[in-house]
């Protein structure tokens, strides 16, 4: 049976998975990891909303190491760091083995003893 796997820094994982539970910072990210390093007015431009409200998620993000912002001269660049989501996809995939192999036991059990009954 698959053990608990805890994340190995739980207050970081929980700012990543609250970060990536917004709709509009799951986009971004998508973008980042399709189309790479982007401008924040670039970003902004692809979605209805402010600038600065494009601005606080990206905030969120980079404050969930998430991306990683570097200024030049006046403009900022979005980077993605998969490096910060790698834990938070290990921990996900061990959840995933966990439950599936937890559910095998289980129904082996109810079909053994459905088994057994018609005995």
């Amino acid at each position: 049976m698959v053990s608990y796997l805890p994340l190995t820094n739980d207050a970081a994982s929980s700012t990543i998975f609250s970060a990536l539970g917004d709709p509009t910072r799951l986009k971004i990210v998508a973008l980042l990891a399709q189309d790479g390093a982007q401008r924040v007015s670039a970003i902004a431009s692809g979605f209805a909303m402010t600038r600065p409200a494009v601005s606080k998620h990206l905030g969120v993000l980079e404050a969930a190491e998430v991306i990683r912002v570097e200024k030049r001269g006046r403009e900022k660049i979005c980077h993605l760091r998969p490096d910060a989501l790698s834990e938070a996809a290990r921990w996900l995939t061990h959840q995933e083995m966990l439950w599936t192999s937890t559910l095998s036991d289980l129904a082996a059990h109810f079909s053994k003893g459905h088994t057994d009954e018609q005995s």
